[in-house]
């Protein structure tokens, strides 16, 4: 647990793992998009589509709903407390890395759906994920709001 690191460097190091989890997932469907669309990647599971589809579905609502409560719940324990603003930075680190992987992991199995079957639903639904992910990028204001910072300590950042 890296504790010690200044509020500036958490901050930063949060908007890379962000923007590197946002490109990875959009590398990842420009890909399979270009692969399927050039018939470099013929797919052969045209069967599992429908079944594929209630999956992702089910997963992505389900991920961005849990990765939403286990991302509020995480924050609320350092909302209104004694603990260092680091302390509190550290906490909506790893809330927001939960909650990015479960929407991540929702992309990338819609993404892996479309190549399986060649459905476009799939990518349009990776797409608004994408979007949903790129939403949720950590800024200092939006941070010092849900973490509910104190004047002085907002300053930190």
């Amino acid at each position: 647990m890296i504790i010690d690191e200044t509020p500036a460097t958490h901050i930063k190091a949060l908007n890379i793992m962000h923007k590197a989890f946002a490109a990875g997932q959009i590398l990842f469907a420009a890909m399979a998009f270009y692969l399927v669309y050039t018939n470099l990647f013929v797919p052969h599971q045209k069967q599992l589509e429908k079944p594929l589809q209630l999956i992702s579905v089910l997963l992505s609502v389900g991920g961005f709903i849990i990765g939403n409560l286990i991302f509020k719940n995480r924050i609320s324990s350092v909302i209104g407390t004694n603990e260092t603003v680091s302390k509190k930075l550290y906490t909506y680190r790893v809330a927001c890395i939960i909650q990015w992987a479960l929407i991540e992991l929702s992309s990338l199995f819609s993404i892996s759906g479309f190549m399986l079957t060649g459905d476009y639903s799939f990518l349009f639904l990776a797409g608004a994920l994408i979007l949903t992910f790129i939403m949720l990028s950590p800024a200092k204001d939006k941070v010092a709001s849900q973490l509910q910072l104190t004047d002085k300590e907002a300053a930190e950042l």
